[in-house]
C-alpha cells in the first residue's frame, strides 16, 4: 500500500492504493482532500472483501498506516504488517514507479483542476496501464494478462477509484 500527492490547483489531494506486487495490478484506491485513516481502511477492506486475503502486507511507515486503527483491520483479518525500514526503498518500488508513470503521463501534463477531474483522469490512465500497455518486468505481457492468467475469477472495474470528500 502507498499515499501519494497529487497537485491539483493551489492544493493537493491525497491518494491511497494497494498494488498487487506479482502483477502490477491495483486493487483497490481512493482520493482524498484529507489524510485521515478511515480513507486508507476504506482502501484496505474493498480488496479484503472479494479477493484471497495476503499472508503479509507491505507499506511504508506513514502516520496514517501506523496507526491503531489502520493495523486494527489487518490483525482481524490474520494479515502480518511489513513497514518498510529506513533505506529500504526497494520495499515499494513496484507502487512508487506506477505512480510517478501515471503523474508524469498524465496528472502533471494537464494540471487538472478539481478532485473528479482527478479521479476520472487516474481511471483512465489505469484503463490504459492494464490493458494496453506492456510491461518488460513481465515479459512483455500487460497487468491485465498477467494478472487474469493467475485470477481469471475477478474484474477491474474503473468504477472502483471512488474520491473521498
Amino acid at each position: 500500500m502507498d499515499n501519494i500527492y497529487i497537485p491539483i490547483k493551489r492544493r493537493f489531494v491525497y491518494l491511497a492504493c494497494i498494488v498487487y506486487w506479482f502483477a502490477r495490478w491495483v486493487l483497490a484506491w481512493r482520493l482524498s482532500i484529507t489524510l485521515e485513516v478511515n480513507v486508507c481502511i476504506e482502501v484496505v477492506k474493498e480488496p479484503l472483501a472479494g479477493h484471497d486475503k495476503p499472508n503479509i502486507f507491505n507499506t511504508y511507515q506513514g502516520s496514517r498506516l501506523t496507526s491503531i486503527a489502520f493495523a486494527q483491520v489487518l490483525k482481524d483479518a490474520d494479515i502480518a504488517i511489513s513497514m518498510e525500514g529506513q533505506k529500504a526503498w526497494h520495499d515499494n518500488v513496484f507502487v512508487a514507479r506506477l505512480w510517478h508513470t501515471n503523474k508524469y503521463e498524465e496528472i502533471y501534463l494537464h494540471a487538472y483542476s478539481n478532485v473528479p477531474e482527478n479521479c476520472a483522469a487516474i481511471g483512465t490512465f489505469l484503463g490504459f496501464y492494464y490493458y494496453t500497455r506492456p510491461h518488460y518486468s513481465l515479459d512483455g505481457q500487460t497487468p491485465d494478462q498477467a494478472y487474469f492468467m493467475h485470477f481469471s475469477q475477478y474484474r477491474w472495474s474503473q468504477n472502483k477509484g471512488r474520491a473521498h470528500l
